[in-house]
């Protein structure tokens, strides 16, 4: 947990410095990699958090868990191609921006496999 908490610091050292600058737009590739990387670090953290509820009896929450194991697990898998695309889309720097874009991604590619599942021919939908 202190490793995950000093990247935290890190990162939010990081995002402080480039806020008292004037040109905080113009972040570098580099500091934007380095910021980038440090909010995916921040969500996989917060989903970990929000999966550790799933022995509730609530079938909702259990739910709810299940979708942040797969978000957890989508953007640790994906960090370095995540980071890429935001550098190249040009994402901002502010934490709704990265998290708006990171949401967008995950929930596009949840569609895309749900939508494979119920295709014709495919197991989950002989079921």
């Amino acid at each position: 947990m202190n490793r995950k908490m000093g990247g935290f610091i890190v990162v939010l050292f990081i995002a402080v410095s480039c806020l008292s600058t004037v040109k905080v737009c113009r972040a570098s590739d580099v500091q934007k990699k380095v910021i980038y990387s440090g909010y995916i670090d921040t969500m996989i953290v917060s989903c970990e958090s929000k999966i550790r509820v799933c022995d509730s009896r609530s079938r909702s929450i259990c739910d709810e868990s299940a979708m942040y194991t797969l978000k957890e697990s989508f953007l640790r898998t994906n960090k370095s191609e995540l980071v890429q695309e935001m550098i190249e889309k040009n994402v901002g720097i502010k934490p709704y921006q990265m998290t708006y874009f990171l949401n967008k991604r995950f929930f596009e590619v949840l569609r895309r496999v749900a939508d494979h599942c119920q295709r014709p021919g495919t197991v989950s939908a002989m079921n």
